[in-house]
């Protein structure tokens, strides 16, 4: 009423809080974690613009680390967004918080690649049918867009990503040997198996095909990570949960197993009580120590 509307305001640094937004602008209300904040450094987040898949500019957000010098080299992790019709926006996440991500003294790239929502719906669907060419070409050039600025470590890079994000870590390794890690949380990894989930709507869009098509079958082995795992050799780390019915936890055993079998160095971690996201609170502590404790053995000095 009034011309004022309360919502709920946050940002990369800012976890969400009560707000009232009016024509003189945006006044937060509750201020519930200020004296938390207060002592805490935070670091910084850029928005950058480079060229992608088909010459379309593509945005990126880069949280750097407390401490940062642009004229050192630091190692750069990537954060893939799930979705794959989803979006890193300029706003808090608990569960992968790139913050915590960028602590131990790391670059985060959150790449906004094609089939990312807010830049219309032909780059959103520009990507069905073949889930992993567009977003592979988007998230290597952002990699050599951050190396040509000079504040990344060739050599001490990673690729990390959650569900679809998931699934394009799984595609790299078997695409690329360049990152030094990889994690790969709840990821697609078998794009047949996704046939096993609790939503089957849709898959011959994101497909490109039905499987019980000879056709849509070999577009589904075309763009399957693990019908690729020939080329697999980066140390990965792979979790997921039992309770998972959206990316079937069998996803993440065929992955490890495959891994295992060829003698890449890989680590799997599987909670029986969680789903699709790490919710409880000892299990998402516990979540953090593995996520970091695999980066730090790759990245660290």
């Amino acid at each position: 009423g009034g011309g004022a509307w309360w919502c709920l305001h946050q940002s990369l640094l800012e976890p969400p809080d009560a707000a009232i937004a009016d024509a003189d602008g945006v006044r937060r209300l509750g201020g519930f974690n200020d004296a938390l904040l207060e002592v805490l450094d935070l670091g910084s987040v850029r928005d950058v613009r480079f060229e992608g898949a088909r010459d379309d500019e593509i945005q990126m957000w880069v949280v750097e680390p407390p401490g940062f010098d642009a004229g050192e080299q630091w190692p750069l992790v990537h954060s893939i967004h799930g979705g794959p019709h989803g979006i890193f926006g300029d706003g808090w996440h608990w569960r992968w918080n790139p913050l915590v991500f960028a602590s131990p003294g790391y670059l985060v790239a959150l790449v906004n690649f094609h089939g990312s929502t807010s830049w219309g719906t032909e780059f959103a669907v520009s990507i069905q049918g073949a889930w992993g060419e567009m977003p592979t070409i988007d998230v290597n050039a952002a990699t050599d867009h951050l190396i040509a600025e000079g504040s990344v470590d060739p050599d001490r890079t990673a690729i990390t990503g959650g569900s679809y994000g998931g699934y394009m870590v799984a595609w790299l390794i078997g695409q690329t040997d360049r990152y030094r890690t990889a994690i790969c949380h709840a990821g697609v990894t078998n794009l047949l198996g996704q046939y096993a989930t609790d939503a089957t709507y849709g898959r011959a869009a994101a497909f490109g095909g039905l499987p019980w098509e000879p056709e849509g079958l070999a577009t589904i082995q075309r763009w399957s990570p693990t019908d690729h795992s020939a080329a697999m050799t980066t140390p990965t780390l792979v979790i997921h949960g039992e309770r998972d019915y959206r990316v079937v936890v069998t996803q993440g055993l065929e992955l490890y197993g495959i891994l295992k079998a060829k003698g890449v160095e890989s680590r799997l971690v599987y909670y029986p009580d969680e789903g699709h996201w790490i919710l409880k609170p000892q299990n998402s502590l516990h979540w953090y120590g593995e996520f970091l404790g695999w980066l730090d053995r790759f990245l660290g000095d």
